[in-house]
C-alpha cells in the first residue's frame, strides 16, 4: 500500500492504534483521525535519555502539548510495557 492507502484504511477501519515512534506525525495524525471508537496507545519514549537537558526539550513540549488527553501512555519499566500514569513533566518534576 501507498502512504495514502496506508493513512486512509488505518482512519477508516482499525478501532485502535498503537503508535510506537512517539514522534511519529504519520501515526499521530491516523490515531486523531481515526472514525472508529477505541483506544491510541502511544510510547512516551521520544528522545533517549540523556544528561543532555536539551534532548528532553522535544519530550517535554511533545508530551504535554503534543498528545490528547484520553490517549494512553505506554512506557518501558526494566522491560516491560507498563502505562504510564503521568505525563513527562510530572515524572521528573518540571513545572
Amino acid at each position: 500500500m501507498t502512504r495514502g492507502e496506508d493513512h486512509c484504511f488505518g482512519t477508516h477501519y482499525c478501532n485502535s492504534i498503537i503508535i510506537s515512534a512517539g514522534g511519529s506525525t504519520f501515526a499521530w495524525w491516523i490515531g486523531y483521525l481515526k472514525k472508529l471508537d477505541g483506544p491510541v496507545f502511544y510510547n512516551t519514549m521520544i528522545t533517549k535519555p540523556s544528561s543532555d537537558d536539551n534532548l528532553y526539550f522535544n519530550k517535554k513540549k511533545f508530551d504535554y502539548d503534543g498528545y490528547p488527553r484520553e490517549w494512553i501512555r505506554l512506557a518501558l519499566n526494566y522491560g516491560s510495557i507498563v502505562e504510564d500514569s503521568k505525563w513527562f513533566f510530572e515524572g521528573m518534576a518540571l513545572q
